[in-house]
């Protein structure tokens, strides 16, 4: 695999599957290495109380009671109802016509999502839902969160950048007496880390690589086209003053200045 390959020689990218990436303006190997989070979450520890603030994000490992399907203005909802030690809860989605296929009543999952107190009883809407072992794995890990574009979720393009940094390993440039004098990673290190960062340190290593890459080539593009125009032949000629002089007396009024 090559940086300069088309996407859909990365495993799990096909013909229909590109169509998404492309609209975001991915088409090659590089464009999606240099698709570059927007944010990035942290999902917290499980909870196992309702003690979370209003409109935030909490982790709540439950087992769903029942599933209601009904519709309301024209859209599929789907409603969970559980409880919390006792204090019911309300987990709400739309639109997804195989939640039903996917969450068992009575088995155990998190769920993540913002809590609203707003209602008789708490609920999340449109929660993630994790297996106990899945999510355990991510707790205070920083994810990547993407720059949206229709049919284009995050996991996609989660999955698609750990295979294509799973394939190959992307070569340095700089001599490494900038990067020294910098304090530089390497440029793998940059990619690997701005898409998934153990901690703010790596976060930060990788960030300041990645600005410093910008800003070299732009200044690198700009002496590149000032050297072309300097070496563009001049077809004019010297201008000859005297030309101008015998324009400015055959004037009938005085310049000013």
């Amino acid at each position: 695999m090559k940086l300069s390959d088309d996407i859909t020689v990365i495993k799990g990218i096909g013909t229909k599957t590109a169509a998404p990436f492309r609209r975001a303006g991915v088409f090659l190997v590089y464009d999606l290495l240099t698709y570059y989070p927007s944010s990035y979450k942290t999902y917290p520890p499980i909870s196992d109380v309702l003690d979370a603030e209003d409109d935030t994000a909490v982790a709540l490992c439950v087992s769903i009671r029942k599933l209601d399907e009904r519709y309301a203005g024209g859209r599929l909802m789907s409603i969970g109802q559980a409880t919390v030690y006792g204090a019911p809860v309300q987990l709400v989605w739309f639109n997804n016509r195989f939640l039903k296929k996917m969450i068992h009543p009575g088995a155990r999952y998190v769920f993540y999502g913002k809590i609203s107190y707003r209602s008789k009883i708490p609920e999340i809407v449109q929660p993630q839902f994790f297996s106990v072992r899945d999510y355990e794995k991510i707790i205070g890990k920083k994810l990547p969160v993407y720059p949206k574009v229709f049919g284009l979720t995050d996991k996609m393009i989660e999955k698609a950048v750990t295979n294509v940094l799973y394939e190959i390993s992307v070569g340095e440039y700089l001599p490494q007496e900038i990067t020294e004098r910098y304090g530089l990673c390497s440029i793998d290190t940059a990619f690997r880390d701005i898409h998934f960062p153990e901690n703010d340190e790596t976060l930060a290593k990788a960030q300041k690589r990645i600005k410093f890459d910008e800003f070299f080539f732009f200044m690198l593009s700009q002496r590149r086209l000032a050297e072309e125009e300097s070496q563009v032949p001049n077809t004019l000629g010297r201008f000859d003053l005297s030309v101008a002089d015998s324009i400015k007396k055959a004037l009938p009024y005085s310049l000013t200045g």
